[in-house]
């Protein structure tokens, strides 16, 4: 018999002894609350560098969160990830133009998300039509001998000053 049962009746029994009527007790409430309580993690930093590369080259990704025992995920629009389940990992670049990075936690209901945005581009090479570093011009080598060279190097050309 529980304590708080056995102490009540043993009240009431020594009230009936002196001839009184035994009061009336009323339970006192109780809350019991079982839960499993913890906070939504949330992306404290992640990491994206660099920025820019070439197609074909990679990028180093990493974050962290509040809570590392969460399930997380890298994902992105195109290209690909060594292993998109690590905190730190490789991105590809496997074609060219801006790509939305993105790293999510989740555990139902929770979830955080953070973007990063990087772009992919084409392999820079001299005749591509554009100057890029350590070139001096770039006219796509389309004419001889009219002040940029083979090289993407200016040049001087005879009768023009």
């Amino acid at each position: 018999m529980d304590l708080a049962i056995r102490a009540r009746a043993v009240l009431a029994a020594a009230w009936v002894l002196v001839g009184c009527e035994a009061p009336v007790v009323t339970p006192i409430p109780a809350v019991h609350v079982t839960a499993d309580i913890r906070q939504c993690p949330l992306i404290t930093e992640v990491s994206v560098l660099p920025l820019e590369v070439i197609v074909g080259g990679e990028i180093e990704v990493s974050a962290n969160a509040s809570d590392e025992t969460f399930d997380s995920v890298w994902s992105a629009g195109a290209g690909s990830f060594e292993d998109p389940t690590a905190r730190s990992t490789l991105y590809f670049c496997d074609v060219p133009g801006s790509h939305t990075i993105r790293f999510t936690i989740s555990d139902p209901p929770c979830m955080d998300l953070e973007e990063v945005t990087v772009t992919c581009s084409y392999s820079p090479f001299c005749g591509d039509g554009r100057i890029d570093f350590g070139e001096d011009c770039d006219d796509g080598n389309t004419a001889p001998n009219d002040g940029c060279s083979s090289h993407c190097r200016t040049m001087e050309i005879e009768g023009v000053e």
